[in-house]
């Protein structure tokens, strides 16, 4: 999972270069939100609180499909008590299950859910990062990127978003914050690792002569 950190407000008015816009909401789950900021946070605190209470009864994790069925149907729902759309925001949720496979879906505000094999991209930057996901779609379906392999892609992705649109950071003012899922849990990739990329992102785009 890989975001860009710069918050917007009114007349794309920054707010923050230095936000976290990916949260871990089980011990195997990670989501990352895109839209309104205080839509945002009530979704992601309301994950936190079905996971924990969910994990407290049963003593496992909802299954990642489970987790995002849940958020599709809230989604939804909140179209009825607050007005005809609804939390204004957007969202990714990947990880673990207990069967060990890895799971992505991406749920639009309306609660939309899609299942993702490869690659979802969420945010006003999306047409910037996807063209250069596209590039290797092939590798992203078959899983073939190890993972400083993801980490240069997905910032490389970042880049692009931020070249077209400004609500997107540029990396090199905000570097990206980047977490990673495996068998001992959800965790923040070390800031060298996405320091490296983005340098030698940087290095080989520089102007030559």
């Amino acid at each position: 999972f890989a975001a860009d950190r710069k918050i917007t407000g009114g007349y794309m008015s920054i707010i923050s270069v230095d936000f976290k816009k990916l949260f871990r909401i089980a011990p195997f789950t990670v989501i990352g939100g895109a839209g309104t900021l205080a839509d945002v946070q009530h979704v992601v605190s309301m994950m936190e609180e079905l996971n924990s209470g969910f994990i407290g009864k049963f003593e496992y994790p909802l299954s990642i499909k489970g987790q995002a069925n849940y958020l599709a149907n809230y989604l939804r729902e909140s179209r009825s008590w607050i007005d005809s759309f609804g939390l204004q925001c957007d969202f990714i949720v990947g990880g673990l299950n207990l069967s060990d496979d890895l799971a992505i879906f991406q749920v639009e505000e309306g609660g939309c859910l899609l299942e993702v094999k490869s690659y979802a991209v969420i945010g006003s930057g999306t047409d910037g990062a996807i063209s250069v996901l596209r590039e290797e779609k092939q590798k992203l379906s078959d899983r073939k990127l190890n993972l400083n392999e993801g980490v240069s892609l997905a910032v490389k992705a970042i880049s692009r978003a931020g070249e077209r649109d400004n609500g997107t950071a540029d990396i090199r003012v905000a570097e990206p914050n980047v977490m990673k899922i495996t068998i001992n849990g959800c965790e923040d990739l070390n800031p060298d690792i996405v320091s490296g990329a983005v340098k030698s992102l940087l290095e080989k785009e520089a102007p030559r002569g």
